[in-house]
C-alpha cells in the first residue's frame, strides 16, 4: 500500500526496527491485514510488515517471506 506522507499517523504502540526502512514486529497495518484476509487460515504461517519511508510517500509491504533487497543505484527521470 502506498500512502501520502501528509496523511501518515504516528502510533506509539507499534514496535519496529529501523528508520527509513522499517521492519515491524507489531503494527496496526499488520493487524488489519491479518483480520481482513484469510491468509493465516490457508497458509498457517506468519506475515511480515515492512515500511519504506520516502520523501513524499510511505510504502507498506506485507509478505509471508523476508524480501530480497538490492540496491540498483540512482536513476533519473
Amino acid at each position: 500500500m502506498v500512502r501520502d506522507e501528509g496523511y501518515f499517523n504516528v502510533r506509539d504502540d507499534e514496535v519496529f526496527e529501523g528508520t527509513s526502512f522499517r521492519r515491524y514486529q507489531k503494527s496496526h497495518f499488520l493487524d488489519f491485514t491479518e483480520k481482513s484476509t484469510f491468509f493465516n487460515d490457508v497458509q498457517r504461517r506468519s506475515l511480515f510488515h515492512y515500511g519504506i519511508y520516502c520523501l513524499n510517500d510511505l510504502v507498506d509491504i506485507v509478505t509471508p517471506e523476508s524480501p530480497t533487497i538490492s540496491y540498483i543505484g540512482m536513476t533519473s527521470r
